[in-house]
């Protein structure tokens, strides 16, 4: 390939390391004969760029970067009346069903901390027979959730208070809510007061430690995004350590912990079964291969039941 360091290039591949250059025809034919002598050097470079290429060069990314580039100038062009906190109506408009297949099939009572417009309820109700109450802080989603849940109350759970009776729930879910929050265990615990004894508490929270964040904070960036794991709206960060902790805290017990991948990252899964971890320049080794695939998660889903015990560990 042409040497195109003018361009740009150094900062997508590095020369020499994923990718060879060269500047005219006579050190092109010297390139072509050196690697082709060079074999295991050849495979080293082709795997290399073909690695970086996947973790952070996919159409997937390209499409990410642009969508994030044309919110970021949609804010900066357009006149708005919404505060700077609110997001665009997309962004509550998800159905999630890798969260409904965590909740049971026999919960007929649900309540839907997050709601945004009410896809996934409504997508439950479509499944099975179930009552769906929503709490939506935003008031654009939480109007169109109306249309599609039994009850939805428009409130902040960390300023508000709910009225619902102890037991009242099968099932409780927080899709992406506790990272918005300034005490998520205080939540929990109310929560835990709302379900059924044999009830369950079902989660989706993003991951901090996903390799995409660590390589950002090894080239000195922690940039806030109107979405991701550095959402602007994010207050708190979990790995799957912290997530286990805050739960057994707030006295539940996890029954199942799902990983669900990044962007991309279903092509170094492999490399992560092997105890190995790589974040732009970066490679780790020697990791416990699920240690290891902690880097390539991009959230977790977790469903947990009130310990039997009811105690709350300080």
């Amino acid at each position: 390939m042409n040497a195109l360091d003018d361009n740009g290039q150094e900062e997508l591949f590095q020369g020499g390391t994923r990718l060879v250059t060269y500047q005219d025809e006579s050190e092109l034919l010297e390139r072509i004969d050196w690697y082709l002598r060079h074999g295991r050097e050849r495979e080293r470079v082709a795997a290399e760029g073909r690695r970086e290429a996947v973790a952070r060069h996919t159409y997937r990314h390209r499409v990410e970067s642009i969508l994030a580039e044309a919110e970021k100038q949609k804010r900066t062009t357009v006149a708005v009346s919404t505060t700077s906190s609110e997001k665009d109506r997309s962004y509550y408009d998800f159905d999630r069903p890798d969260v409904l297949a965590l909740i049971p099939s026999e919960a007929r009572s649900v309540l839907d901390i997050g709601c945004g417009s009410g896809r996934l309820g409504e997508l439950l109700k479509r499944r099975q027979p179930a009552r769906v109450v929503g709490i939506e802080l935003d008031p654009g989603a939480a109007q169109r959730a109306a249309a599609r849940l039994d009850d939805v109350r428009r409130m902040n759970l960390e300023e508000d208070v709910a009225d619902f009776a102890a037991g009242q729930f099968d099932c409780v879910v927080c899709a992406d809510v506790l990272e918005h929050l300034r005490h998520p265990e205080r939540l929990l615990e109310k929560i835990r007061e709302w379900l059924a004894p044999d009830g369950c508490l079902v989660s989706s929270i993003p991951n901090i430690r996903h390799h995409s964040v660590l390589t950002s904070l090894l080239a000195g960036n922690f940039t806030y995004e109107p979405a991701g794991l550095l959402d602007e709206t994010h207050l708190r960060f979990f790995t799957r350590r912290e997530i286990e902790k805050l739960l057994f805290r707030a006295g539940f017990e996890i029954q199942e912990l799902k990983s669900v991948a990044g962007p991309g990252d279903e092509e170094l899964i492999n490399a992560a079964r092997q105890g190995e971890v790589r974040a732009g320049r970066l490679s780790i080794r020697g990791l416990d291969p699920s240690d290891a695939a902690e880097f390539h998660t991009y959230q977790f889903l977790v469903r947990a039941t009130p310990r039997r015990s009811n105690v709350t560990v300080r």
